[in-house]
């Protein structure tokens, strides 16, 4: 799948595989259901004037399958083996400063675009002065003003992020999972 989403068969704003595992794990743990029809279109940065450009209809259900098989490890991850996550930080067999950096940008980006994506409802979590914090890292390096301290971080503190963050974002699925309604209160 990594080989696709950097092809010259994607749009320019497709994801690369980290920052799609950023994004999808956002979708997973967040406070509300974001359906595939609207966070698909953002992974593969397609727009009205760019679109993903498959060889076959076999090709097409292959991709589509490969991104839903990360979506469900995901979800088992978190809702299954529970403190089994990891994000995927693909710094291509690199541990030096620049790509652990490189890396936890990219998959932090992703992961934010998901809180763009239902900014209202994650706004919760952002105003909440005990749990805000949560956010910290993924501000840190997945956006323009955060990036510019993270710039200055050293190799130990890039890796010390890099080993928080699995514990962080069981913080925040365990956070929305208390507040979620159950499903039979739905219908009452």
């Amino acid at each position: 799948m990594s080989d696709f989403l950097d092809s010259d068969l994607t749009p320019d704003a497709c994801y690369n595989i980290t920052s799609a595992h950023g994004l999808m794990t956002g979708i997973v743990i967040g406070p509300e259901i974001i359906t595939p029809s609207r966070w698909l279109p953002v992974l593969l940065g397609e727009t009205e004037d760019q679109s993903v450009q498959y060889i076959s209809l076999k090709h097409a259900e292959k991709i589509h399958g490969l991104i839903f098989r990360m979506y469900n490890r995901i979800v088992r991850q978190f809702e299954v083996d529970a403190g089994g996550f990891r994000p995927l930080l693909e710094s291509r067999g690199e541990t030096s400063r620049e790509a652990i950096y490189n890396s936890m940008k990219d998959w932090c980006s992703g992961f934010l675009e998901t809180v763009i994506m239902e900014l209202e409802a994650w706004e919760e979590l952002t105003e909440d002065p005990d749990h805000a914090w949560l956010l910290d890292i993924p501000l840190s390096f997945g956006t323009s003003e955060g990036r510019k301290d993270a710039r200055k971080l050293t190799e130990e503190q890039l890796h010390e992020n890099a080993r928080l963050l699995p514990e962080i974002l069981e913080a925040i699925y365990l956070y929305w999972l208390e507040r979620r309604v159950p499903p039979e209160d739905l219908f009452h």
